[in-house]
């Protein structure tokens, strides 16, 4: 999304990066707001993540529904969605093998109890 957005609309700020969001994306201080919320037993781990999917059209078909929660999309009109759509597609066609998209990512895995 975010290399469609640029390929769309080179001149726009990137949108600031939510605060829960770095909260949970570091180790310590997700273990640390974790705690402060009264979880013990704490066990926190990086995975790695892997989603495939069919490319071209069927990949949007099959992700433009989370398009609206992304705030950049979310507070375009609906000829700047096409434009940004079709940007989108381009992009997941570029780095499909075999009309498949395989992206990979880091996701932090949080287990605690509650005392």
């Amino acid at each position: 999304m975010a290399e469609a957005l640029r390929a769309v609309y080179p001149n726009m700020a990137p949108p600031a990066v939510p605060e829960g969001f770095t909260t949970l994306a570091d180790l310590d201080r997700l273990g640390a707001e974790l705690k402060g919320a009264g979880l013990s037993a704490l066990e926190i781990k990086e995975i790695e993540v892997v989603w495939e999917e069919p490319a071209g059209q069927s990949y949007l078909d099959d992700v433009r529904e989370l398009h609206g929660y992304m705030g950049a999309y979310a507070t375009l009109d609906d000829n700047e969605h096409r434009r940004v759509d079709e940007a989108v597609v381009t992009v997941v066609d570029r780095i499909a093998k075999d009309n498949r998209v395989v992206l990979r990512s880091t996701a932090v895995l949080a287990v605690g109890t509650r005392q």
